[in-house]
């Protein structure tokens, strides 16, 4: 993903532990879960 969006994996990682925060969810089921909502 980092590749595609052109930044490093770090900032990478650190933008999705931002969407993390901001939706209260811990890993990527969770966001998904939520994204889906199931």
């Amino acid at each position: 993903m980092a590749r595609q969006m052109f930044v490093s994996e770090h900032t990478g990682q650190d933008h999705l532990k931002s969407v993390f925060a901001k939706t209260a969810t811990k890993n990527r089921r969770m966001l998904l879960a939520r994204a889906l909502g199931t």
